[in-house]
Formats: C-alpha cells, sequence, structure tokens
C-alpha cells in the first residue's frame, strides 16, 4: 500500500509540474507563477524520487506501470537535481526491470568479413 500510495503521490506532483512545465514551453518563456510552482514542488519530487530509488526492486516493479509516463515526462525538467535522480533511477531500477523482458543479447559482437 505504501508503494502504491507513493505511487498516486508522485502522479499529481508530476502532473502538476508536467503541466508548468508544458506552460512555460508553449508561452516560451517563464512565468512567476510557474516558477513558484516548481519552486515549491522541487523538493517533493526529490523525496518521492529518493523513495523510489530506496525501493526494494520488486516493490518498485509493482508501480513501475503506473510511474514510467510520468518518469519519462520529467526527463526534460529543467532541475539539475531532478535529473540526476532520474538518471539513477533509469539506471539502478527500470534499466533491470526491462532487462527482464528484454531478449537476451549475444554473448559476442557480429564478425565482421
Amino acid at each position: 500500500a505504501g508503494a502504491a500510495g507513493a505511487a498516486g503521490a508522485a502522479g499529481r506532483v508530476f502532473s502538476v509540474v508536467g503541466a508548468e512545465e508544458g506552460a512555460v514551453g508553449a508561452a516560451g518563456g517563464s512565468s512567476p507563477h510557474s516558477e513558484q510552482i516548481r519552486w515549491i514542488l522541487t523538493p517533493t519530487l526529490v523525496v518521492i524520487l529518493e523513495g523510489f530509488l530506496a525501493l526494494q526492486q520488486a516493490r518498485f516493479e509493482r508501480v513501475l506501470g503506473q510511474i514510467y509516463p510520468l518518469l519519462c515526462a520529467l526527463v526534460e525538467c529543467n532541475d539539475a537535481r531532478v535529473r540526476s535522480l532520474l538518471s539513477a533511477l533509469f539506471l539502478s531500477k527500470v534499466g533491470p526491470a526491462a532487462g527482464a523482458m528484454l531478449p537476451a543479447a549475444p554473448s559476442a559482437p557480429p564478425r565482421r568479413v
């Protein structure tokens, strides 16, 4: 229940941040309102992403389907802390989860003739 609750909370925060990022991009600049929202929500995003990093892999994989599109949307976030945490999350949690679904890589590269 804790991981699912965190996924729901993350979804709400991600959607607000994503809407603000989209509004800023569409307007071609940054409004004081969007900057204020980003300033308020970024620490919350950092805590949520750190929480996802701390989850055991099996628990993370249970919520991955719900949060994956949101994580992808955050890739364009302007905050370096958020991007750094996203990178760590994709490398340490999403990658291994996807690896279980991907076909095995060839053991040796193809030979050139």
